[in-house]
């Protein structure tokens, strides 16, 4: 069967069953996209570059009842709302797109989850997200109001950033219009499933001047980050991907000087201001009256607001951290990027640079982050065992397990007290056999013989005879959950 009886053949499923040939965007089929084919038809009409429409197909689709102009068709206007205007709704699409100056269709996409966002406020600048009317309504307050806050989860902080930034820019009338996630199928004549961060309209809106691609630590072949588990493709895939869209645009009219790259390892906004200002694009568009704090806003995830928003109403942290589910040091994290970007007032608390001195080589180290750089941790895992026996890290030239003690109070010690110290670190570290408690016959020289016997983890078990977890494993026969202990303890 070739493409075009394909075709036929599911457009003759549609008609039959609604006597014509008004196929939404959205229309899938057994699987086939019927909506899509659709819609290039209908832009192949219109005499669009790269698109073909032979007579004969025009022809059949006639006879079968086409619409070719699905956006004016009277009978099918659907009521819309903008998310960032709740209280207005807009009744047809074309009023929409007249107020927001867009095309209906952009918002149509959006409606039917093609696209994630079109246009902008034309006031504020924001970014604007658009819904049916008639699910909006649907919606309980506490529905909207938490659909507003997560408009923008789930999308990468360069992709938001880069949005925020050209949204600016057509609202300073420095570029005409921009749209996300570029699909190279509507830019090409190919049926590959690529896009493109961004496509920037310099003067006419229907057209795509430039590409832009805001590319993350996973795309850069010197981050040695392991992104894989994270975004499900290993770095040299993304690599190879980025060149395969290159190649692509390139051979269809794009050239160094209109498909842009920015570099951006750190979500940081210094770090996305030097990255645009270093790339094609500081030459191209004048950066001088953009709002980087207003980028960094729309760029944060609906988590930091919250926070932020608590926080300004006179939470203590901790109270924060129970509310939003979240770490006791996530919380001062996302207060400091909502502090940049000034959703509030926060300021960290300064505290006193501590000395730390290892006791295994005796190397003292002017503070806690330096301590833990040298030995490849945390500086927060570091502090946990700090004066305690518990080991952190281990030398990078032995490999040897490493226990810290505050400098100072270290110094003051004589010479029997840091002995008894080091015995107490001692003993903690002896090897200890240890037993399960449903099978006390039973005794293992370590957990991970243990973790070995019932295919679990030597540190869940560790944790086990420290109390910190109450069982972990299950027994190779029973299935039963596993509780252990020190020998003899």
């Amino acid at each position: 069967m070739t493409p075009d009886e394909k075709f036929k053949h599911y457009a003759m499923i549609y008609y039959q069953e609604h006597g014509d040939l008004y196929v939404k965007l959205d229309t899938v089929i057994d699987g086939y996209r019927l909506g899509r084919k659709i819609s290039g038809y209908r832009v192949a009409k219109k005499g669009r570059e790269g698109r073909a429409l032979s007579k004969e197909m025009e022809q059949w689709l006639d006879e079968h009842g086409m619409v070719w102009d699905a956006a004016g068709r009277t009978g099918h206007v659907r009521a819309v709302v903008c998310m960032e205007e709740p209280g207005r709704i807009f009744l047809s699409m074309a009023e929409a797109s007249g107020w927001a100056g867009i095309k209906s269709g952009n918002i149509c996409c959006c409606i039917h989850g093609l696209q994630h966002s079109a246009g902008i406020h034309p006031v504020t600048g924001e970014v604007l997200h658009w819904m049916a009317a008639d699910q909006w309504e649907a919606m309980s307050k506490k529905e909207q109001e938490e659909r507003l806050n997560q408009l923008e989860d789930g999308v990468s902080y360069p992709n938001k950033f880069g949005a925020a930034f050209f949204a600016q820019l057509a609202a300073q009338g420095q570029i005409a219009d921009f749209r996300r996630e570029v699909a190279a199928s509507d830019l090409f004549p190919v049926k590959i499933n690529r896009s493109y961060d961004f496509g920037l309209s310099l003067t006419e809106p229907d057209r795509v001047d430039l590409l832009v691609e805001f590319h993350g630590g996973q795309h850069l072949a010197e981050d040695k980050r392991d992104f894989s588990g994270k975004f499900g493709r290993s770095k040299q895939e993304e690599i190879d991907n980025d060149r395969l869209k290159q190649k692509l645009a390139y051979r269809y009219g794009f050239s160094p000087r209109t498909y842009l790259v920015v570099n951006c390892r750190e979500f940081r906004m210094e770090h996305m201001v030097e990255m645009i200002g270093k790339s094609p694009l500081a030459a191209l568009f004048d950066l001088r009256g953009i709002d980087w704090e207003k980028c960094e806003r729309q760029a944060l995830d609906s988590y930091v607001k919250q926070v932020c928003a608590l926080y300004a109403q006179g939470y203590p942290l901790v109270r924060i951290a129970e509310q939003m589910k979240l770490g006791k040091c996530t919380v001062p994290r996302y207060l400091k990027r909502g502090a940049a970007a000034g959703l509030c007032g926060y300021q960290p608390v300064r505290h006193e640079q501590v000395r730390i001195i290892c006791v295994e080589t005796g190397q003292i180290f002017p503070s806690m982050a330096e301590a833990a750089r040298f030995c490849n941790i945390s500086s927060g895992n570091l502090g946990q065992i700090l004066n305690t026996p518990k080991a952190a890290g281990k030398d990078p030239q032995t490999g040897r397990l490493l226990h810290w003690q505050a400098y100072e109070s270290w110094r003051r010690k004589s010479p029997a007290e840091r002995e008894e110290i080091c015995k107490e670190i001692a003993s903690y570290c002896q090897q200890r056999p240890i037993v399960c408690q449903e099978e006390p016959g039973l005794i293992f020289e370590s957990t991970v013989k243990a973790a070995a016997w019932c295919d679990g983890d030597p540190s869940s078990i560790s944790k086990c005879l420290h109390k910190i977890y109450g069982h972990t494993g299950k027994h190779p026969v029973t299935k039963e959950p596993l509780h252990w202990s020190y020998y003899g303890a």
